[in-house]
């Protein structure tokens, strides 16, 4: 259905197969479109405990990225690796996500340019809590154990157009 509409004319990076399922290019892994706004107003839906089960529902989707950045290729070092499914993460309209450092064993920090909250009048921290969950998510898939919080957010200050989240590495099992 969604091919004979031509909605994948144009789209690089996903394609449709013949379900019309919009999966991530050479992977399995099957997408579900959501607005920002969607994910604001389901925070608001859950209501007071929304910061777990956001970051759960984030966690979730950065192991699937994750798993699917596996299926296009190996990569010799995690650092290497982070920054192929941060690519994917571009690809899939998150914003410019880059590794901004990278203490192997120690901590990393991971900035986001152009994030998605940056349309939205509210219900911003939700969505920097799902950026925290799918980060999380992609270093607990690749065998890292990390404690990790939003150190910078263009949300809190008009000064700043990114969000900067910081990682301490607890374990990092090889």
């Amino acid at each position: 259905m969604l091919k004979k509409l031509g909605f994948s004319k144009g789209l690089k990076n996903i394609s449709i197969d013949s379900n019309s399922h919009i999966l991530l290019k050479n992977t399995n892994l099957k997408l579900v479109v959501l607005r920002p706004n969607d994910l604001g107003q389901m925070g608001d839906l859950i209501g007071q405990g929304n910061k777990d089960i956001i970051t759960w529902i984030g966690k979730t989707v950065g192991r699937n990225i994750a798993e699917a950045t596996e299926q296009t290729g190996t990569s010799k070092t995690r650092k290497d690796f982070i920054n192929r499914t941060l690519k994917n993460l571009e690809y899939l309209g998150f914003g410019l996500v880059s590794l901004h450092s990278f203490k192997d064993n120690e901590s990393l920090s991971l900035k986001v340019e152009n994030p998605l909250y940056d349309a939205l009048d509210e219900n911003q921290e939700i969505i920097s809590t799902v950026y925290l969950g799918v980060f999380l998510g992609i270093l607990e898939h690749i065998g890292m154990t990390v404690t990790g919080m939003e150190k910078e957010a263009g949300w809190r200050s008009e000064d700043l157009n990114h969000s900067l989240f910081e990682f301490t590495i607890v374990e990092a099992q090889q």
